[in-house]
């Protein structure tokens, strides 16, 4: 143990000592032990100071927690924006699109994720724009062309319009497509809208009849028939050509109708006739004067001279006279049988019987010419004129019967045409020349070298009267047919009735 004495810092001399009994250690043991008080003193120290380290690790803490809260609202803002903006670009584009602004176009610049969209979406608009533009010039064009359509459809209404030819156009089901309004007054069509109507509801009974057949009938053969109905209470005859309207497939679509009236034609073609004849009685009854005047001449020259022997002269003369009178009464009792001529008087007629008792006068008449008759089973009755129909038909087989040299035929055939009745006389003969077929039907006209010519005439008179038709035509390989269709009428409807 070792005893120190000091005087305290500072004291005086004389003054209180401090005296400090210790143990002296050995130097490790006292260099631990200063540590140790070191540590300890550290400690103290820093129990001292602990308050104030955890409000500094407090702070610290908050600090860093600002640092990390401020670093990730960046972040996400920063993310967020550019997530948002090609968004917002994508509206906004959208919206003007839909506004009609197919030029609109993203530019932002986006990760490769939504490029692409980017991309898509502009090719998206140019191609919006291109076939915007596309169709802008298309409907440009297609408006053109319907401007064009409705003027060249008003041209062709008025053309249609300004025809003197009914003209319907039908579909494939037969409803009135368009109508003009000659076509309207003929076939009485009254109803003030007809287009998309079925033609044949909109005709009266006789009309409706005529042409029903025609109508119905197919093909893509352009056709023309000639048909007679009432209109009005007068019967009329009208031609009438049917044009088939072409379809996609090739196939017709529908058809157009042409109706002509030819009964002012036919009224014409009579009077025609009727001064034709007038001119040829004329040329007719000249050739027979002549001779009568040279006659009556050399009479009075040789009663001038008084010479004798006169009788032979006289006799010779009178005899020119007497024939050549006579054959100009029989020229005018022919003509004027053919201007009395009554109209017809209409009965029910079975033409069976009536055909074999015409064609039995022409039997071994003419050796090796044979004579064929036929009338379709079932025809029934036809009202005509018998008497009139028995005369065309005597005409008929008369005019083939003298054409047709041995060995030969002459065939009479009667069948229902629709809504005619079809008479065909056809012969093996030498046939009609064509310069002669528009002549044919004249009075007075004739190549045989005998008769007065009004044979034919008087056929044509008949059929015409019965609002009828005849046409003649080749025979093949040689020959002439007759063809006369008259107007297939049933019974006419009693006084009163429309």
């Amino acid at each position: 143990p070792t005893t120190t004495t000091r005087r305290p810092p500072g004291g005086r001399p004389g003054g209180r000592l401090v005296v400090v009994v210790g143990t002296l250690l050995d130097p490790a043991t006292a260099a631990r032990s200063e540590k140790l008080i070191q540590a300890y003193q550290t400690y103290r120290q820093l129990e001292v100071q602990k308050g104030e380290f955890q409000v500094s690790y407090l702070l610290m803490f908050v600090l860093v927690t600002l640092l990390i809260l401020l670093a990730s609202s960046w972040t996400g803002l920063f993310l967020a924006r550019r997530l948002m903006s090609p968004i917002q670009a994508f509206s906004e584009a959208m919206h003007r699109v839909s506004s009609g602004d197919l030029d609109q176009r993203i530019e932002v610049a986006t990760d490769a994720e939504l490029a692409s969209v980017v991309d898509s979406f502009n090719r998206m608009t140019e191609e919006l724009s291109r076939s915007r533009q596309l169709i802008e010039r298309s409907n440009l064009e297609l408006t053109e062309a319907n401007l064009g359509l409705a003027e060249e459809r008003a041209l062709v209404a008025a053309i249609l319009e300004s025809l003197a030819a009914g003209v319907v156009a039908l579909d494939g089901q037969g409803r009135v497509l368009a109508v003009n309004g000659a076509a309207q007054q003929m076939l009485r069509l009254r109803v003030p809208e007809v287009a998309g109507q079925p033609l044949l509801e909109l005709l009266e009974g006789g009309a409706r009849e005529a042409l029903e057949e025609l109508v119905h009938r197919g093909g893509p053969e352009r056709t023309a028939s000639q048909v007679s109905f009432p209109v009005g209470g007068t019967w009329r005859t009208f031609e009438v050509r049917i044009q088939p309207l072409p379809g996609p497939g090739g196939g017709p679509a529908g058809r157009v109708l042409v109706v002509e009236d030819l009964s002012e034609l036919i009224r014409a073609q009579k009077l025609a006739t009727w001064t034709e004849a007038a001119r040829r009685v004329a040329h007719e009854i000249k050739n027979p004067l002549t001779p009568i005047r040279l006659a009556a001449e050399r009479l009075r020259e040789r009663q001038r001279q008084g010479g004798a022997g006169d009788g032979e002269l006289v006799e010779r003369s009178v005899d020119i006279i007497v024939r050549e009178v006579g054959n100009m009464q029989h020229l005018v009792d022919e003509f004027s049988r053919f201007a009395r001529m009554p109209g017809p008087q209409l009965a029910a007629t079975d033409f069976a019987p009536l055909v074999e008792d015409v064609a039995g006068l022409y039997r071994d008449l003419k050796p090796g010419v044979e004579i064929a008759a036929a009338v379709e089973p079932g025809l029934g009755e036809i009202w005509v004129d018998p008497e009139q129909v028995r005369r065309v038909l005597i005409n008929l087989l008369d005019n083939a019967v003298e054409a047709t040299d041995a060995p030969g035929r002459v065939a009479v055939a009667v069948r229902r045409a629709g809504t005619n009745v079809e008479i065909a006389v056809a012969d093996t003969g030498r046939g009609v020349p064509a310069e002669d077929r528009d002549r044919i039907f004249l009075p007075f006209f004739s190549r045989k070298g005998r008769g007065t010519g009004l044979g034919l005439a008087i056929v044509h008179r008949v059929v015409s009267d019965h609002d009828g038709t005849i046409r003649v035509e080749d025979n093949m390989p040689h020959g002439t047919v007759f063809r006369v269709l008259l107007p297939a009428r049933g019974a006419p409807a009693p006084e009163g009735e429309a």
